[in-house]
């Protein structure tokens, strides 16, 4: 039975951030983390990595710190052999979702009314563009689009090098309760995806390569700290 789990986290829980939680980010994210200009940029950066450690970690029988993750060679974070996983918040809020049979891509933004139509022009297609009332402008249509695109776009692993503008997704009614197929072409080749929006208080969408799973299952994130979980 394929299961898409979907963790939620508010990544500014002091929790997330105790030393003996964090101890198990190795030197590349410790690294990392240094880099970001503000606190709270560094808190949420080490606070999705403890997200992604301890789940990781429960699911593969091994402790947080002991998680192998690499990178392909767009930049997306992997384990070799899976499970696929993928992580994004907006502001605070996180979700990571994961998957043992299928890569997955989730984005949510949160739903700002104030949301322009230049702030996404880059992002449409030819056909979504043609498509587009302008004197009748939705916020929350054009975020839709946009976590639409970046969740399929996370799915297939590709980075940057996927254009928003690439995916033509149209402008969809929202619908929680069912996925979708479509059908993109990367570096050539025709992907099939089964993609979804999710209900929250944030606009979300869920991709999935292949086929949908057979259900989603929502669990909120709290580390482990039993002494087998921790780094040493």
């Amino acid at each position: 039975m394929a299961i898409l789990t979907l963790f939620s986290a508010d990544l500014d829980d002091p929790s997330l951030s105790q030393p003996a939680v964090a101890a198990c980010l190795n030197l590349g994210e410790r690294s990392r983390a240094i880099q970001f200009a503000r606190p709270e940029l560094t808190r949420r950066f080490v606070a999705g990595r403890v997200v992604m450690r301890h789940v990781l970690g429960r699911m593969l029988g091994n402790r947080p710190a002991d998680v192998s993750i690499t990178y392909n060679a767009w930049g997306k974070p992997i384990v070799v052999g899976g499970p696929f996983f993928n992580l994004s918040h907006a502001g605070p809020n996180a979700l990571f979702a994961v998957d043992e049979d299928a890569a997955v891509g989730v984005d949510v933004e949160c739903n700002d009314p104030a949301a322009q139509l230049e702030w996404f022009d880059i992002a449409l297609s030819s056909r979504e563009r043609l498509s587009l009332d302008p004197e009748r402008i939705d916020p929350a249509a054009l975020l839709r689009l946009w976590v639409r695109k970046e969740a399929v776009a996370k799915a297939v692993g590709r980075g940057l090098s996927l254009t928003p503008g690439s995916l033509d997704l149209g402008w969809r009614a929202v619908d929680t309760q069912t996925w979708y197929d479509i059908e993109i072409c990367v570096d050539g080749l025709s992907e099939t995806l089964a993609l979804i929006d999710h209900s929250c208080r944030d606009i979300v969408a869920l991709a999935r390569v292949g086929a949908p799973p057979s259900r989603i299952v929502r669990e909120p994130f709290s580390p482990v700290l039993d002494a087998s979980s921790l780094a040493r």
